[in-house]
């Protein structure tokens, strides 16, 4: 049997292990949602919110159907209350035992490394969906 990893399977469990250090459930605001490009849902994908305010950022990987629900910590789902800005990126390593898979980044830089994104969590059950459009820069992550 061989073993496969995931590279964003471990980042998301690594940045949210732990219980949130200054932040109590009650912080947080549960956010679902979809991502879509030209109308078509993006699967397998990586949406991070990350506060304006420095906290801890949250995140999730998109479904078949481009659904996700934000992480953020072992125990809780959602993320901090407050303004984000969100990045939306395909880009992935897997890992084999000898060798490694990259997935090309897919989604133009102002979703991502330059994201023009922002969202707004409240303390409700949000939903955020964000319809995307192909065209403009890519960037790919450097090695």
């Amino acid at each position: 049997m061989t073993a496969c990893c995931d590279a964003r399977w471990f980042a998301v469990p690594l940045m949210l292990l732990g219980s949130a250090l200054g932040c109590s459930d009650s912080n947080l605001g549960r956010v679902t949602g979809t991502v879509a490009i030209d109308g078509r849902p993006l699967a397998n994908t990586m949406v991070t919110y990350k506060p304006l305010s420095g906290a801890r950022p949250s995140a999730a990987m998109t479904d078949g159907q481009g659904r996700y629900e934000l992480i953020y910590s072992r125990d809780a789902k959602g993320a901090v209350l407050g303004e984000h800005v969100v990045e939306i990126s395909t880009f992935n390593e897997i890992m084999g035992d000898d060798t490694t898979e990259i997935i090309p980044e897919t989604v133009p830089a102002r979703y991502n490394v330059q994201s023009e994104l922002t969202a707004t969590v409240e303390r409700r059950a949000n939903v955020i969906d964000f319809n995307l459009e192909s065209g403009g820069e890519i960037i790919q992550p450097a090695d």
